[in-house]
């Protein structure tokens, strides 16, 4: 388990201009706004369809107006935002805490104690999820040994699932 001194996170989660250089972009990044569909948004950063929807409703992006035919115009930051949620999910961090990261992200006066809170809170988390996994795992591992798996309609698993027996009693019920 993971351990650090509580640290407030800032509230503000409102994107920020952020223009840190990165790696080599490739040169549609250089410009400030490329008029795009949400498609080819999610083509560019790797994200699904669904999470780039999810970050304009969310707020990750910047408020542009939508254009004709349904293209919006995303900016090379747009793309960077969409491609650190999609990272950050592969982390299973959840949004609200993605959201709070974005803001430390594009935040040039961060302190990274905060940043370090939250990844904290989460491996904790991830720490009881494993606990909780192993303990069912056990536990289902226990009802398929109680199952009988022949050609008989009595089954364990379907027992305990429907709370027939209690916890996998191992005797097949009859006329129940």
């Amino acid at each position: 388990m993971v351990t650090s001194a509580k640290i407030s996170v800032p509230d503000d989660h409102r994107p920020m201009p952020f223009s840190q250089p990165r790696r080599f972009e490739q040169s549609w990044m250089n410009h400030a706004e490329v008029l795009m569909s949400c498609e080819e948004a999610s083509a560019r950063s790797g994200a699904s369809l669904e999470l780039v929807r999810e970050c304009e409703a969310l707020g990750f992006l910047a408020d542009h107006a939508i254009q004709p035919k349904h293209l919006r115009l995303f900016t090379a930051a747009d793309i960077r935002t969409l491609r650190f949620v999609r990272r950050s999910l592969s982390f299973s961090f959840a949004m609200e805490e993605i959201g709070a990261l974005i803001g430390l992200w594009r935040d040039p006066c961060r302190v990274s104690a905060a940043v370090k809170a939250i990844a904290i809170a989460r491996a904790n988390l991830l720490d009881q999820n494993d606990e909780e996994n192993a303990i069912m795992k056990a536990m289902l591992e226990r009802l398929v040994r109680c199952c009988s798996g022949n050609e008989q309609p009595s089954c364990a698993i379907l027992d305990e699932l429907s709370d027939l027996s209690g916890f996998a009693c191992c005797h097949n019920l009859r006329g129940i």
